[in-house]
C-alpha cells in the first residue's frame, strides 16, 4: 500500500511539473506591446510640418504598428509611416488640438496602449515676414546703387 501511494505521489508531482513548464512555455511565446513613448506636445506654423519619432517596445516580436488620429483636422492633420516609424504633422490653421497615438498590438492585461500630443498651431512670426521683406529691399537697394556706380563709370570713362 505504501508502495502504491508514494508512486501516486510521483506521478502527481510530475505532472504539476509538466503542467508547470507548458504554462512557462505559452507564457515566454506570448506577444505584446511592454512600452509607447511619444512627445507629449508639439507647437507647428500653419502651413508646415513637424515629424515625431515614437519609440514602442515590445515583447516577442509583437506588433509596433501605430494608429495616429487627430481631434480637429482643420486645425492640424496627422499621418503615420510605419516604414520610419514617424509621426507627421501638419499645420493647417492657427489653434490647438490633440492627437492620439494607439498601438495596434495589446499589453499585457489586454489593452491598446494610448498616448496624446498636444498641438499648437501658431501663425508663421509677421516680424520673420517683416524681415525678410526688409532685406530684400535692402538686397535691391545695393543692387541698384552697384548699377548706378557702373554706369557712371562708364560714362567717366567715356569721357
Amino acid at each position: 500500500m505504501q508502495v502504491w501511494v508514494l508512486t501516486l505521489a510521483m506521478i502527481l508531482s510530475m505532472m504539476a511539473a509538466v503542467s508547470g513548464l507548458s504554462l512557462k512555455a505559452e507564457a515566454a511565446s506570448e506577444k505584446y506591446v511592454k512600452s509607447l513613448t511619444v512627445k507629449k506636445s508639439v507647437t507647428v506654423q500653419k502651413g508646415k510640418k513637424v515629424t515625431l519619432k515614437p519609440t514602442v517596445k515590445v515583447i516577442n516580436k509583437a506588433s509596433k504598428e501605430l494608429t495616429v488620429k487627430s481631434m480637429n483636422k482643420k486645425v492640424a492633420k496627422v499621418g503615420y509611416s510605419k516604414k520610419k516609424n514617424t509621426i507627421t504633422i501638419t499645420g493647417v490653421k492657427t489653434g490647438n488640438t490633440t492627437i492620439t497615438v494607439t498601438t495596434k498590438a495589446k499589453d499585457k492585461k489586454g489593452k491598446k496602449l494610448n498616448k496624446k500630443i498636444n498641438v499648437t498651431v501658431k501663425n508663421v512670426e509677421k516680424k520673420t515676414e517683416e524681415r525678410a521683406e526688409g532685406e530684400e529691399k535692402t538686397k535691391e537697394k545695393t543692387e541698384s546703387k552697384t548699377e548706378e556706380s557702373t554706369k557712371e563709370k562708364k560714362e567717366e570713362s567715356r569721357s
